[in-house]
């Protein structure tokens, strides 16, 4: 990443140059001997702890976005630092979304500070995250560990940060600890007071919330519900599912905004979401607020016999929900701006390779369901794609847009070749409102 700044002397220092043998991630180099993985003790690491001399010693494989070898780096080389390891994968868009702070971060630091990504990924697939990504210049560099680093500092949920201070095991915290007061104060010597972050192992979200829910009650429920602000450690999830033998029917939210929470149970893109509400920030991050999600998460879990109809399944959660919140989140019609899907042959190119059977491609519900689904997730809060309808009916399929495509000029730029543009229009349809009156 680039927020990993070395000297010159420490470049020629750090890293050498990777050997013709391939090496696997956990054949770690140390010195010019190969650290046999099966033979490696690691004891985790617990705050307080000393970095043992073998973590100090190993070469970790590292991508350049500036070399097509792979390089190798140190930890000891950077012992008089302060070292934080910024897990991430490139499926984590927090982890992605806070590239840019920690690499202006480590730029006011650049002296004192070695903050470098570990990524959960393979190297084919974070070199094509570097070229691809919006945030992938912010990454130059990356060590490649998935089972080494992960062991010395175990943890379930990313982002996932680690701080290595005067040789000891200094925090591990989650991203909204990471910032340039706490890193000034610390390399400063002033006492630093960090929300460490918690993840619990055996957490399951296959299970219900009361776990003997299952053995004592489930043949005999008629409706369950429970409700919980944010619960640590056990990271966020959104599942709706019918257990067993489907005679259940569970909707399950952990530690999830309520924009999320309602979005799983209406079943609506979150482009038919309007948040009306007096106090908006009950539903988006509007202020960047670090502790946003402590304060406007929830967990939620809804259980019902699978029989009841779906439509009326959602009535009753979205009253369920509004009466334990007091809101008034509902279903109406509105005159909404909309992009209506258009079809002309002529628009079609020759020789665009649209006739390959092999081809993945879905019809035009399909095309439209999918980027209504689309959005950007960023600090809490969504961008969603504008609202697509299809009032077509046609048999023929289409090759999907990207799924990073969320806006209209590049959708239309990527179908007009197989003759399908979406044009502006005003439709009345059904809207969620987000509402506290």
């Amino acid at each position: 990443m680039k927020y990993i700044l070395f000297l010159l002397g420490l470049i020629v220092g750090s890293f050498c140059s990777c050997s013709t043998k391939k090496h696997t991630i956990v054949d770690q180099v140390m010195g010019n001997a190969l650290v046999d993985k099966d033979s490696l003790k690691i004891t985790p690491i617990k705050i307080g702890d000393d970095v043992p001399n073998i973590l100090w010693d190993m070469k970790f494989p590292l991508v350049s976005g500036n070399s097509d070898k792979v390089q190798y780096i140190s930890l000891g080389d950077f012992k008089e630092k302060l070292i934080i390891l910024d897990f991430w994968a490139i499926w984590c868009g927090s982890c992605i979304a806070a590239f840019p702070s920690n690499f202006a971060l480590a730029e006011e630091f650049k002296e004192d500070l070695l903050l470098v990504p570990v990524s959960l990924n393979t190297e084919k697939e974070v070199r094509k995250f570097m070229v691809t990504n919006k945030n992938g210049k912010y990454l130059s560099e990356s060590i490649i560990d998935k089972e080494i680093l992960k062991q010395y500092f175990p943890h379930r949920f990313i982002p996932h940060y680690v701080w290595i201070f005067k040789g000891k095991l200094f925090s591990v915290t989650d991203s909204d600890q990471l910032n340039s007061k706490q890193v000034k104060d610390l390399i400063q010597g002033t006492v630093v007071s960090l929300r460490q972050k918690k993840d619990v192992f055996d957490f399951d979200i296959r299970d219900p919330f009361d776990r003997n829910w299952e053995s004592l009650f489930e043949e005999k429920v008629v409706a369950k519900t429970t409700l919980s602000n944010f619960v640590d450690g056990i990271g966020s999830w959104g599942v709706g599912v019918y257990n067993g033998d489907s005679s259940i029917y569970r909707h399950s939210s952990v530690n999830r905004p309520l924009i999320s929470i309602y979005n799983l149970a209406v079943k609506k893109p979150l482009n038919h979401f309007l948040n009306e509400a007096l106090d908006k920030s009950r539903f988006e991050d509007l202020d960047n607020d670090p502790d946003w999600s402590r304060k406007n998460t929830y967990c939620y879990e809804y259980i019902v016999p699978s029989d009841i109809a779906e439509d009326r399944t959602r009535e009753i959660i979205v009253n369920d929900l509004n009466s334990k919140l007091n809101l008034k989140c509902r279903f109406e019609k509105r005159i909404m701006d909309c992009y209506l899907i258009i079809y002309n042959s002529d628009w079609i190119e020759a020789e665009n390779g649209l006739t390959d059977a092999n081809i993945f491609k879905q019809s035009l519900d399909e095309i439209s369901l999918s980027f209504n689904n689309r959005s950007k997730y960023d600090q809490n809060s969504y961008e969603s794609a504008p609202i697509l309808i299809n009032e077509r009916t046609t048999s023929k399929g289409f090759i999907p847009p990207p799924s990073n495509i969320i806006d209209i000029e590049s959708f239309n730029a990527f179908m007009k070749p197989q003759g399908i543009m979406a044009i502006s229009v005003k439709r009345e349809i059904e809207v969620f409102i987000l509402s506290d009156q």
